[in-house]
């Protein structure tokens, strides 16, 4: 416990493009006419490639992009990120506690009670977890 302020912080791992690419490859292999939607939350400035050009692919295939900035996220690029209207679909929050009291007022608000349906093929529940397609960029860690 006495060592936990000894640890440094090291900067420089928010690899939004790559966070955005992954979820066009997740989102690829949805039903054709789901409703597909993106919160993308960060606390800092993305590094790496621009992923304004991916969040408009996405939002081109009918994707629904929000961006939450926590503390120091860059406002500007989420803004331009986020789907229309950008009012609604971008917000920035002064700390990770104001996140998750937002973030418990959602989920309480919206969860309804009611039925669970049975899936017929359980395993393709973990077909995500399994799947090692993705890119493996080392910027990302």
């Amino acid at each position: 416990m006495n060592d936990i302020p000894l640890i440094e912080f090291v900067g420089g791992g928010t690899y939004t493009y790559g966070a955005l690419q992954d979820a066009q490859t997740i989102l690829s292999t949805a039903r054709p006419k789901s409703r597909k939607y993106i919160f993308l939350v960060t606390d800092g400035f993305s590094n790496g490639k621009d992923p304004i050009p991916v969040a408009e692919e996405l939002k081109a295939n009918n994707v629904t992009i929000f961006t939450i900035g926590i503390q120091s996220g860059n406002y500007d690029e989420l803004y331009n990120i986020s789907s229309f209207p950008k009012e609604t679909h971008s917000f920035l929050l002064g700390s990770f506690k104001e996140f998750e009291k937002l973030a418990r007022g959602a989920l309480m608000q919206d969860h309804k009670l009611g039925y669970s349906i049975k899936l017929s093929n359980p395993d393709r529940c973990n077909i995500l977890c399994n799947n090692t397609n993705f890119s493996e960029d080392q910027n990302r860690k």
